[in-house]
């Protein structure tokens, strides 16, 4: 009999390889979302939607349950607030109680209702597994929720991906596994208290999973976005809070973001006064922020008119192995999966002062990412990290010691790793299901118990 997994994800251009590779062994029927299985690009009749299977959303039910609950709710956060905030006094908007009772309400209302749809779905489908792809309200209440109905679930890690330990947000339902793409991560959910055996190293999913040559690569972006194949390429990751149209266009120049963009625009052109025009810089904005109507990427071009520098900006749901396999370095503003990708295709990659806060010591003190400070540090290291050889050499050096001690796993071998990983957890879920069943009967001579324990 097939194992029932509900995948929780949207990601379908991240996730086709996983789906395509899970299908393919004709031992799971999967239920994703709608869109995902819109665009999965093919039929197959053990992949389904969930949407059929969930409740309409009853909105006055939720609000009312939502406003019963906020109250409660504000009274523990104002005490924690007091108590972690030293100058919490001089915060006035945390006073506001009606201000955060409206930012919360929403929040609640759709955790109300993930819960009442996955209570929904398994009562329909018996579920084998849950899997999800990160910390999100859907995901989180679904974890939550799976726990309740004695469902294991299994969690694709993706967001920060070297971030320390203590500044890992807390979480009051962590998936019973974890799949992730670097040694690191392990390490520090080990530390965060979590069993060594429920995580496992195995690679981030990535489609499509093949290797690009840098000349097939900058082809393919010449192709789709009419960039110059023969000049190298400067590839800026946006931060998550990326603002608007309005914040870039009515010259709100204060903002982090605008300031990113204004230092990377500078860095090239100062890059390109030195060496004939021979660089270009390509910009890829959030997927989720980009979605929703934020970072707009006429902003981006408005004001690289405004600098009088050309630049590309790719679909944010471009394949990342396509845009790193073009790319000659990589600039991150803030802790994210692509620094994890970036150092895996042995690209040089400058990160912003705003990371060092997040970013793991080890990886700090490793020497394999270049932190700069302001924009002359920016220009030197831009330089260094395309002109200086004995530099990226050393850079080289660096990240080979680096990834012995925290090994990172091929893209092209992270599917195959990962179906592997939900093959073992449905099966050693079947285990513990048995054993658990075994246990409400009476001991029978000559038969010996196994204890949860020690399955």
């Amino acid at each position: 009999m097939k194992k029932r997994i509900l995948f929780c994800t949207q990601w379908v251009d991240r996730y086709r390889s996983l789906i395509r590779a899970l299908l393919a062994t004709d031992k799971f029927d999967l239920y994703c979302e709608e869109n995902l299985v819109a665009r999965y690009g093919e039929t197959h009749p053990n992949l389904h939607s969930y949407q059929p299977l969930i409740p309409s959303a009853d909105g006055a039910r939720y609000e009312r349950e939502a406003e019963s609950r906020l109250e409660p709710m504000l009274q523990v956060l104002r005490q924690q607030l007091q108590t972690g905030i030293s100058n919490f006094e001089q915060f006035k908007c945390l006073e506001d109680t009606q201000l955060m009772s409206r930012q919360l309400k929403e929040s609640l209302m759709q955790t109300l209702y993930m819960i009442d749809a996955f209570d929904q779905i398994v009562d329909t489908v018996k579920l084998d597994l849950l899997i999800t792809d990160g910390p999100g309200i859907r995901q989180q209440a679904w974890v939550a929720a799976a726990k309740k109905r004695n469902v294991p679930s299994l969690e694709i890690y993706h967001g920060m991906i070297h971030v320390k330990p203590e500044l890992v947000p807390g979480r009051i339902d962590q998936a019973d596994f974890m799949a992730m793409g670097s040694a690191l991560v392990k390490d520090v959910y080990v530390q965060l208290g979590m069993p060594p055996n429920s995580l496992r190293v195995t690679g981030l999913p990535a489609d499509p999973s093949i290797q690009f040559s840098k000349d097939d690569a900058k082809k393919i972006l010449a192709e789709k976005y009419g960039l110059d194949p023969d000049k190298r390429i400067a590839l800026l990751y946006t931060a998550y809070d990326s603002g608007d149209t309005f914040e870039f266009l009515h010259d709100l120049t204060t903002g982090y973001q605008v300031d990113i963009l204004r230092q990377s625009l500078h860095a090239v052109q100062q890059y390109n006064r030195n060496h004939a025009e021979s660089l270009q810089l390509i910009i890829k904005r959030h997927p989720t922020l980009a979605s929703s109507g934020w970072d707009d990427e006429r902003a981006y071009h408005y004001y690289a008119d405004q600098a009088g520098q050309k630049i590309f900006t790719v679909n944010p749901y471009e394949t990342n192995p396509l845009l790193l396999a073009a790319a000659d370095v990589a600039l991150v503003v803030k802790f994210s999966s692509t620094i994890s990708e970036a150092i895996n295709a042995n690209l040089p990659v400058i990160i912003w002062p705003v990371s060092r806060a997040w970013l793991h010591d080890d990886l700090l003190n490793s020497s394999v990412i270049v932190p700069v400070d302001d924009q002359k540090s920016l220009d030197q290291a831009l330089e260094k990290c395309l002109e200086d050889g004995q530099f990226l050499q050393l850079l080289g050096t660096n990240r080979q010691n680096y990834l012995q001690k925290y090994p990172h796993v091929d893209v092209t071998k992270a599917t195959p790793n990962i179906v592997n990983f939900i093959t073992d957890v449905t099966e050693l879920e079947e285990v513990h299901h048995k054993a658990r069943a075994c246990l409400i009967h009476k001991r029978r001579p000559g038969i010996e118990l196994v204890s949860e324990a020690t399955v």
